[in-house]
């Protein structure tokens, strides 16, 4: 008696070579329970690649922000009035504040420290 592998499901097939009966053996409660599991970890796998988009998302508007805040900032400051020069600092602490929040709050979003979904 030998033992093959089906080219099919990869299940274990036994062959006796006297009458060249094959049994398969086919665990069907396995293949059942792997499906949807399989199906989970897909759906996973999308939600993280959204969130992962979302996040790409929100960091570049926070540059885009940040940035603008910061260059209104210094042109404001550049043109010398007292007023001007406080209107600037103010600029760029908005900046600084936006990258300081939006960390804080964008890290108690869909984190789950026990890695479900």
């Amino acid at each position: 008696m030998s033992t093959d592998l089906c080219t099919y499901c990869g299940a274990k097939v036994l062959i006796s070579s006297e009458n060249e009966h094959i049994y398969r053996h086919i665990d069907e409660v396995e293949i059942k329970t792997a499906e949807p599991c399989h199906i989970v970890q897909m759906k996973k796998t999308e939600m993280a690649d959204e969130r992962h988009q979302i996040s790409v998302k929100n960091n570049m508007l926070r540059i885009v922000i940040s940035l603008g805040l910061v260059v209104f900032g210094l042109l404001v400051m550049i043109s010398g009035s007292e007023y001007a020069v406080m209107a600037g600092v103010f600029a760029m602490l908005a900046a600084a504040c936006i990258w300081l929040f939006s960390g804080m709050i964008g890290n108690g979003r869909n984190n789950d420290p026990h890695g479900r979904v």
